[in-house]
């Protein structure tokens, strides 16, 4: 298979393209812009009930279809950020796990973890 070489021209275009993409991800992955959308959907849907005075049987069913959908878009978000929450907990849990793995190691070798030899080594050179 031939490879093709890319011009820096083509590499700086790649690499705009990645930080966009990263940047996006950032954003949508806290939830905050969808969580602002959807304030502001309920916000108008509010303002459109104070503004009518009395409603026919058809906006009844069009507010009610409004509702079920703000409130399952809702619902969506606040499990994708439980989602989120619960990866971030897992990987600070499997963290502190290989911590505590290696400190208990270290005592079965008898032999003192290396933040503690560090900070005494530190200790003994201020003397």
């Amino acid at each position: 298979m031939k490879m093709l070489k890319m011009t820096d021209s083509f590499k700086k275009h790649l690499s705009k393209i990645t930080f966009a993409k990263n940047r996006t991800m950032e954003i949508f992955a806290s939830n905050k812009v969808a969580m602002d959308s959807l304030s502001r959907a309920w916000e108008m849907l509010f303002d459109s009930l104070c503004a009518t005075n009395d409603g026919s049987i058809g906006e009844l069913k069009d507010i009610s279809s409004v509702i079920q959908k703000l409130s399952s878009s809702q619902q969506k978000i606040l499990a994708t950020e439980l989602i989120h929450l619960k990866h971030a907990k897992l990987a600070e849990l499997d963290e502190q796990k290989a911590k505590l793995e290696s400190a208990y190691a270290n005592l079965q070798k008898k032999k003192l973890p290396s933040a503690i030899v560090n900070l005494v080594e530190d200790q003994l050179s201020l003397l």
